[in-house]
């Protein structure tokens, strides 16, 4: 399965209301604002086992969130990664990530705001809590967007900063509609 066929799948799925946090989740943000950029902590620093939250914190401001902008943000980190790991794919990673994003945004939109989660997910009524939980995740992801535009901008020569910036900017289009 593609990160974009499991995308459409999880959202499909998802019940638009806030989900319990889990540790290993606050860890890797935590560790993301830590270094200052778009990281997968080490395999030899392993969070403290603690019970999921009811928030997201970040820079102590708390943050209603449904599971799949969770697993979204790991796997910006996880293609950030694999541009240190391989920086000759770095263009076609930055292609998948955008369209991956660009999905995650419109789906969401179209689940919400175009009410599709009633039929796919069985919710009775689109809720200003459906609302709010999903513009706050919009939110979320526009907040670790300039890590991850600056990430692939470290990577990839001057010449194609140009090109990272049409990207990201084609992806912060579709979320304001719902903020």
């Amino acid at each position: 399965m593609t990160d974009l066929s499991g995308c459409s799948l999880i959202l499909d799925n998802e019940r638009w209301k806030p989900a319990d946090v889990p540790s290993e989740f606050q860890y890797l943000i935590d560790h993301i604002q830590a270094n200052g950029e778009m990281c997968i902590p080490p395999k030899t620093e392993s969070p403290k086992i603690r019970k999921p939250e009811e928030f997201l914190l970040v820079d102590g401001e708390r943050y209603a969130v449904v599971g799949t902008i969770l697993m979204l943000l790991k796997m910006v980190a996880e293609y950030c990664e694999c541009v240190d790991d391989m920086p000759g794919v770095a263009t076609d990673v930055l292609t998948r990530l955008v369209e991956l994003l660009k999905t995650y945004n419109s789906r969401s939109c179209q689940l919400v705001l175009g009410a599709g989660a009633l039929q796919l997910v069985g919710l009775k009524t689109i809720t200003t809590k459906n609302l709010a939980v999903a513009s706050r995740c919009l939110q979320l992801m526009i907040r670790f967007l300039p890590l991850a535009r600056s990430h692939f901008e470290r990577k990839l020569p001057p010449r194609q900063h140009v090109s990272v910036a049409k990207h990201f900017d084609q992806i912060l289009k579709v979320p304001v509609r719902l903020l």
